[in-house]
């Protein structure tokens, strides 16, 4: 009889019936009980008590074996009869039960996990995971916890965004250097350098209008309207043109008194005057800040800003981080939004998606601890090659696996026997093809054995 598979220090109960050559009840005489583990010659008494008549009733006994000693760590178990007479008749090595203890590989339903109700799941055989910690930090939030929801940034709440899928970014650091407030709402502060030259205003260099949209900035792909307040430190005095600056006064740092002098008589103008002005005159910027600005890849747009905030950048990526034609609205205090394409994290590229607007997220580590694979985190039910893996491991002596102690165990519990009361006593395999314990036996002793475990 199996009673089962027990924990280490479990108490294990067995009950057997003695019987008379006629097949009735009959009382034993000095039986006495030994148990054996596997398929091994290895045997002991610890912990066996045994109880004849149990309960009164003729033939039956009761027998408890408590498994706290060093003997019954981990395998399987049967208990044997060693000595004693029924009618007279010897009964040595009639079984008793067996039992294993540690020793079984089992597809397991887990319905709690440390002390809690383990939660239904929402995909068949998917268990639901609360995950706690990332990279050995405790997530603040359930929100934070699944499909990378950023609620967060350095301890900061992420603002709610005005378009979905596109945050909200208040840029306060620009190339390293801390950015400046502004004085127009999509509009830097302070852009102290254009084309490597520092100049002293925003103002005097630029003045770009209000909302102006820039599409492209180491590389010009598009224009950007520019509304000159100041220019060499001056007050720009009123157009009497939309695009032309009033006054003249200067080329090059000297003071002209011709119209020949100051513009050098561009192609088809007619200048009626020059320090007061009472026509347009079309100009060609041949100078910016002391130095030679840089061919123009647009009619209108400065080809190459080098600098911003006199921190030096090294491309577009680096100065704006916005992808080709997005709408800039403000900068120190966010108004609107500025669409991010994200190409690097850490120093690393990211991986493409696979699913339009959801990153890809490889979690390495879950609760601090390293997870090698995906077995090992969901766990999942293992493979052939795998469960021939764990059967195939030795489990007993230095060549014995736990397949061949199964196919032992079946055939010392079920196999058919020969030579029972003789000097040859054999035990059967499961389906009586061959002998796969052949023992030679001394006055109820085995004093050798052969196994044949290989198939």
């Amino acid at each position: 009889m199996y009673a089962g598979h027990f924990a280490t220090g479990a108490t294990v109960n067995l009950y057997f019936l003695t019987v008379s050559s006629s097949g009735e009840p009959a009382a034993s005489t000095s039986v006495a009980i030994q148990v054996y583990r596997d398929a091994t010659t290895e045997r002991s008494t610890e912990g066996v008590t045994l109880t004849a008549a149990h309960g009164g009733t003729t033939g039956a006994h009761a027998l408890q074996v408590v498994c706290t000693s060093t003997f019954y760590t981990s395998g399987d178990y049967f208990a044997r009869v060693s000595a004693g007479t029924v009618d007279s008749k010897q009964i040595a090595g009639y079984p008793a039960g067996s039992w294993s203890i540690k020793n079984t590989n089992r597809y397991m339903n887990v319905g709690m996990w440390a002390g809690s109700t383990v939660a239904a799941v929402s995909v068949a055989g998917v268990p639901e995971v609360d995950i706690t910690h990332i990279a050995g930090s405790t997530v603040s939030t359930a929100a934070a916890q699944v499909g990378v929801n950023v609620i967060q940034w350095t301890s900061g709440a992420v603002a709610a965004v005005n378009t979905a899928g596109v945050p909200v970014v208040d840029v306060t650091r620009w190339a390293g250097s801390t950015v400046g407030g502004l004085s127009s709402g999509a509009v830097p502060a302070n852009v102290q350098q254009v084309n490597g030259s520092t100049a002293g205003s925003t103002a005097t260099i630029i003045g770009i209008s209000t909302a102006a949209t820039i599409g492209s900035v180491n590389s010009v792909t598009t224009t950007v309207a520019a509304n000159v307040v100041q220019w060499g430190g001056s007050t720009v005095g009123a157009l009497s043109s939309g695009a032309v600056p009033a006054n003249v006064q200067q080329v090059n740092g000297s003071t002209v008194g011709s119209t020949a002098t100051v513009i050098g008589t561009s192609t088809g103008a007619t200048i009626t005057s020059v320090n007061s002005v009472t026509t347009t005159v079309a100009a060609n910027v041949v100078q910016w800040g002391g130095g030679t600005p840089n061919a123009l890849s647009s009619g209108a747009v400065p080809a190459n800003i080098q600098q911003v905030n006199a921190s030096t950048v090294g491309s577009t990526a680096t100065i704006i981080g916005t992808s080709t034609g997005a709408t800039i609205t403000s900068v120190n205090s966010v108004t609107s939004t500025v669409s991010a394409n994200v190409v690097s994290w850490a120093g690393s590229t990211v991986a493409a998606v696979t699913v339009a607007g959801v990153p890809e997220v490889d979690v390495t580590h879950i609760q601090g601890s390293t997870l090698g694979s995906t077995a090992m985190v969901i766990g999942a039910v293992p493979t052939a090659t795998g469960v021939d893996l764990i059967w195939d491991e030795i489990v007993d002596g230095s060549s014995m696996t736990g397949r061949q102690s199964l196919r032992l165990a079946n055939s010392a519990n079920a196999g058919l026997t020969s030579g029972a009361g003789t000097t040859a006593f054999n035990i059967r395999d499961i389906d009586n093809t061959q002998n796969r314990i052949a023992a030679t036996v001394s006055t109820g002793n085995r004093t050798a054995i052969t196994l044949l475990v290989s198939s």
